[in-house]
This record gives structure tokens, C-alpha cells and sequence, in this order.
């Protein structure tokens, strides 16, 4: 898995299992899950300080409990993790409906995604994404998600979605950067095999 062998890769991408975590699993985060969440805000692109976003102990969880929709990817342990929330139930949903132009009641957002380093670049977050989406509660109209600037890989997966970035909208953080990306709820579904809406002919 970790040595880039076509061969290897295979064998690792089949033993990938994608599970939706069921309720009981959205209250009490699996520890080696909130390690995984750790560990990639530590790492590149985000490399986040202590004093700009708390460990991952301390807000996953909660994040995770508030959650309608959250999906891993695993092998013998957690690689990658998809959560989406009502943006009502964020605590600052009001504020980020306000400053985007989204509808509160009606929009979902992408509160996290990520993949351990080692199978990235695979498609495996852009699967766990795909999944998300289409298990999106049916009174959601539109998706929210916010970035670093400087993100250009989570840019590009969301644009390679049908995600467009809202115009001069960005949020500055301890000097970082943010921007905002949204999508419709396409009519027909998403695809998984054109990675994007059903209706976009992408």
C-alpha cells in the first residue's frame, strides 16, 4: 500500500471497504478514526498549529454526533473519512448562510474530508464524497464546502464534482486564507462513473 507498485496499489484498493457509519457510530468516533483526523490536520496542505485548530480529541466527536451523513474508507484500520451536517446545525450556519447566499434550511455541508496520505491522489476521497452526497436528506437543495485558499487539490476535486467557487467570498483565519465552494442538488443524482451530477453530461 505504501510502496506505489501498481501491484500493491491493486491489492490495497481491493481490500478498501467504503462503510456508512450508522448512528450509534456518529455518537462514539472510532479512536483510530479520530487519530487519522489528527494526523491529516498536521500534515500538508493543512499543516494546522495547536493554537489555530484544537487536536482532533476535542471537537471530532462532537462534530461527528451532529452529523446526518459520514462515511469511511478502511483497510485494517481507517484511511480516509467523509462528514456532512446540516449547515443548520453548525454554530455558526447562520453566519456562513448569510455571508454565501445559501439557504440554511436547505443546504448541507461538507464539514470534513480527508484521506491518510498514502492513498491519496486514488480517487478514494472523490468516492467517499460521491457517496455523501447521494445519501444527502431529501429536503437539501444545495452543498457548502470551505477550503483553505490554497488548497488547489480540494479545489479541483470539487470543481471535477460540478462545485463552483462562490465569487469574492473568503473568510481569514489566524492569517489563512478560506474560500467557499457550492453545488446544486442535481436533478437525475450523482454519477459514480463520470464523478459528478447525472444531468451535467460531464
Amino acid at each position: 500500500m505504501t510502496n506505489g507498485t501498481n501491484g500493491t496499489r491493486g491489492r490495497a484498493d481491493a481490500t478498501l471497504r467504503i462503510h456508512a457509519l450508522r448512528d450509534q457510530e456518529r455518537r462514539s468516533a472510532d479512536p483510530a478514526l479520530v487519530a487519522l483526523v489528527q494526523l491529516i490536520q498536521e500534515q500538508p496542505p493543512y499543516s494546522y498549529r495547536a493554537d489555530e485548530v484544537p487536536h482532533a480529541s476535542t471537537w471530532f466527536t462532537a462534530l461527528l454526533s451532529n452529523s446526518t451523513v459520514a462515511y469511511t474508507a478502511s483497510t485494517d484500520r481507517p484511511v480516509a473519512y467523509c462528514v456532512l451536517m446540516p449547515l443548520r446545525r453548525r454554530p455558526d450556519g447562520e453566519k456562513l448562510a448569510t455571508l454565501t447566499g445559501v439557504d440554511l434550511e436547505r443546504t448541507l455541508y461538507i464539514a470534513e474530508l480527508g484521506a491518510d496520505p498514502s492513498i491519496r491522489r486514488r480517487g478514494v476521497a472523490t468516492r467517499l464524497l460521491l457517496a455523501g452526497l447521494s445519501s444527502a436528506p431529501p429536503d437539501v437543495d444545495t452543498y457548502l464546502v470551505r477550503t483553505l485558499a490554497d488548497n488547489t487539490p480540494a479545489i479541483t476535486l470539487y470543481q471535477n464534482l460540478g462545485f463552483t467557487l462562490i465569487d469574492r467570498t473568503r473568510q481569514t483565519h489566524r492569517g489563512r486564507s478560506r474560500v467557499f465552494l457550492t453545488c446544486d442538488r442535481p436533478a437525475h443524482g450523482w454519477s459514480s462513473s463520470n464523478g459528478g451530477p447525472a444531468s451535467n453530461g460531464r
